[in-house]
């Protein structure tokens, strides 16, 4: 089974998108939520791909948004080699990091903000 169709085995799989996502003032439904996430085949998985597609809205994995981001600041993000997309210039950094330097960071919201003049 290819690894993009871990969807396919979630117990979630069918169920209201809704009951994911309890309203702040309903710590019943948030409960709730989470408890379908208890058992689930995919958990990993579903983790794996809020947090790489940047979801932090709702209940995925078991954990709530809230817990998603407070779980990713407790995490080291590991340095890797990567190629500065503003200078092409090689350097190390940790997985998001696309751009080398504070110049380059500059250098690229000045050409966005001329491009959006345009």
């Amino acid at each position: 089974m290819a690894a993009v169709n871990w969807w396919h085995r979630a117990q979630c799989r069918g169920l209201d998108p809704d009951l994911f996502f309890p309203t702040k003032d309903d710590p019943e439904s948030l409960r709730e939520a989470k408890a379908l996430c208890r058992g689930c085949p995919v958990t990993d998985e579903c983790l794996t791909d809020a947090v790489l597609s940047g979801d932090s809205e709702g209940v995925r994995a078991g954990l709530s948004g809230r817990e998603r981001r407070k779980l990713l600041t407790s995490v080291k993000q590991p340095d890797v080699a990567k190629v500065c997309i503003q200078c092409g210039a090689g350097f190390v950094g940790f997985v998001q990091s696309t751009l080398c330097s504070d110049t380059c960071r500059r250098d690229r919201v000045r050409a966005r903000d001329r491009d959006r003049v345009r």
